[in-house]
């Protein structure tokens, strides 16, 4: 901002001012284009357009209040803009939260203008003793047989299937056959197949479907009779007899690899030649994936009790309805996904929208407390986020959607400030879990 036509104004408890000075030129150059704009909306019967005395007809109507007030609503983003770049806004742009600035005018005339720009500063935080919070977390162990299933699970990718000797259906054969259902003697919409392939043990049908088809041989039909679940996803079935017609076609078992150094070099993991050293490789892997399994499972008690130790100076409503928001577009992609509109995603889980919002309400509310509280935790024990943490968050991003790294990498710096706040929540996160482990 050219010879510095503001001020700052730090004392205030709730907002940090700038007020801002407009004369000379730059108003009155203002005010003649507002002047302008406001002409252009003007329409007067009875005179000829573009007329001297259409003109002086409609500068009669003009009162100077409205030229002043549109005048400084065209002025004002860039007035904005010009705070937003000064060295005195950098200086505190960590002291505010994200709500649009408040504009007030202190003063107006044909000669001068006088606003103050009012951006709210971040509530104080007020945060219990957060190393006493009533949190367990459950030693992590993983057993023998934890790592002889995981290879076993290995072995099963590169299984061969081959056609059973004796005929009768066991517990893990694989069988080939053909099925049709039947609700109260009426076909079952989506109820048949045919040449379907299961596991049997595999649950991939409802209970007591898969136990009656043991003992059946090959070429033998069969009818059996199930119960669907009371929760059963299909709520038009649910809870209800079923009759299911069986024509077995074939009946396989599989054939697993010989676990043998040869096989655990085919499986191409780096660092990994041998037996001893797949186990190690597997045990490493389970490890990890407990501590992930643990820390979601752990997450909202940890949210619940940060939430009921903290407490703002004042109610930051623009962070909650942002949160809204963001959470409003969470269950409007679990709905589509599962191919249903919001309103019949709130019918399957019994909620009526006001319920639902009320609901949506408290959970954002949480939300921003524990944001805030984290924020506190991680200023305290100096928990922060690295250019190697978000290198190896755009490493696993790589690996996992299969992008480009570079490109990810790009993405992540670019919008450094929003990825370091997702890290250092994390880390934080899992230093809370950590500390209640010892």
């Amino acid at each position: 901002m050219s010879n510095k036509k503001y001020s700052v104004d730090l004392n205030n408890k709730e907002y940090i001012k700038f007020n801002v000075k407009i004369d000379g030129d730059e108003w009155s150059n203002s005010l003649k284009n507002a002047k302008k704009s406001i002409a252009k909306t003007i329409k007067v019967d009875g005179f000829r357009p573009g007329s001297k005395a259409q003109a002086e007809k409609v500068n009669s109507l003009i009162r100077d209040e409205d030229v002043w007030y549109e005048a400084i609503n065209k002025i004002a983003n860039n007035k904005i803009l010009e705070i937003v770049k000064s060295d005195d806004f950098k200086n505190i742009e960590n002291e505010i939260n994200n709500e649009p600035a408040n504009l007030e005018i202190k003063s107006v005339s044909n000669d001068a203008a006088e606003v103050i720009f009012s951006f709210r500063k971040l509530p104080e935080v007020t945060l219990g003793d957060y190393k006493k919070m009533d949190i367990k977390v459950p030693k992590i162990e993983v057993t023998n047989d934890d790592i002889k299933k995981s290879i076993e699970n290995l072995l099963n990718k590169d299984a061969v299937l081959i056609e059973k000797k004796e005929d009768a259906i066991a517990n893990g054969d694989v069988v080939i056959f053909d099925f049709k259902g039947y609700i109260d003697n009426k076909e079952m919409e989506n109820g048949s197949g045919n040449d379907f392939e299961l596991e049997i043990g595999s649950n991939q049908f409802i209970p007591g479907f898969e136990e009656q088809m043991i003992g059946m041989k090959k070429g033998e039909q069969k009818s059996i009779n199930v119960k669907f679940p009371k929760d059963y996803h299909a709520k038009e079935i649910a809870n209800k007899d079923a009759r299911f017609d069986l024509n077995i076609k074939n009946i396989k078992i599989k054939e697993l690899p010989k676990l043998d150094d040869e096989f655990v070099k085919s499986l191409n993991i780096d660092g990994v030649s041998n037996i001893k050293e797949l186990e190690k490789h597997q045990k490493e892997l389970l490890t990890k994936s407990k501590i992930s399994q643990l820390e979601n499972e752990l997450r909202p008690q940890i949210q619940d009790k940060l939430a009921s130790i903290t407490k703002l100076s004042y109610v930051d409503n623009f962070s909650v309805e942002t949160e809204i928001k963001e959470l409003n577009r969470e269950y409007e992609q679990i709905s589509s996904q599962m191919g249903m509109k919001i309103d019949d995603f709130l019918k399957m889980i019994k909620k009526d929208k006001k319920e639902f919002d009320e609901e949506t309400r408290k959970r954002a509310e949480q939300n921003v407390l524990v944001k805030y509280a984290i924020i506190e935790i991680a200023e305290k024990e100096n928990i922060t986020c690295t250019d190697s943490d978000l290198n190896e968050y755009c490493e696993n991003a790589s690996k996992m959607y299969n992008m480009d790294i570079e490109e990810i990498k790009n993405r992540v710096f670019n919008q450094r400030d929003v990825f370091e706040n997702v890290l250092i929540f994390d880390k934080t996160m899992k230093w809370i879990i950590d500390f209640y482990s010892k």
